[in-house]
């Protein structure tokens, strides 16, 4: 059985399938599964994070949509009027802010937050930062209160690496802060 969307899966749905052996959830996650149920039941669970590209693709956009004013751009477009009339001088302030040497600061670097963070890095020779208390440098110990204990070694496959910084210097230092956490009991803290 494969789950999408906003499905739950829990044991009155197992119930009226007992000859499921195996769920397997699209997306990253598994927020609507009553996993003590599906241990219950004797079934398998699986996830299929299929939409790391197009997530990050959304992210990028959206970054490059607020950065360059594109809801002020669309009405002008659409409208065929300038919000300030069309004096050169005030309509250069139309075209937003230019993404290119700021910082992006990524709270997550997941495999969505990994991409996001090659496209920016790509594209706009952005300066990446990030805080994730489970992904850290190799030179933090898992014991690190700030791991919580469970720190591993990220994928260094981006040029420059992320460098991991504090939450509160996230937040402080950069230009564009992005989120790319699951919502769990760790990521609550």
């Amino acid at each position: 059985m494969a789950i999408g969307g906003d499905g739950t899966i829990d044991d009155r749905l197992l119930s009226l399938c007992p000859n499921v052996k195996a769920i397997s959830v699209v997306g990253v996650g598994y927020d609507g599964v009553d996993v003590d149920a599906m241990t219950h039941h004797g079934v398998w669970l699986a996830n299929a994070p299929v939409l790391r590209e197009a997530c990050a693709d959304m992210a990028l956009l959206l970054m490059l949509s607020t950065m360059r004013e594109a809801a002020i751009g669309y009405s002008i477009a659409k409208n065929a009027e300038a919000p300030y009339g069309w004096d050169w001088r005030t309509m250069r302030n139309v075209v937003g802010q230019d993404p290119g040497g700021k910082t992006l600061g990524l709270i997550g670097l997941g495999r969505i937050g990994q991409t996001f963070a090659a496209k920016a890095q790509a594209a706009f020779n952005m300066k990446v930062i990030y805080f994730d208390p489970i992904k850290q440098p190799p030179n933090r110990t898992s014991g690190d209160v700030a791991s919580g204990g469970r720190a591993t070694q990220p994928y260094w496959d981006l040029d420059p690496p992320p460098h991991w910084v504090p939450f509160e210097e996230l937040l402080a230092t950069s230009d564009v802060v992005s989120m790319h956490a699951n919502l769990s009991n760790h990521s609550r803290k």
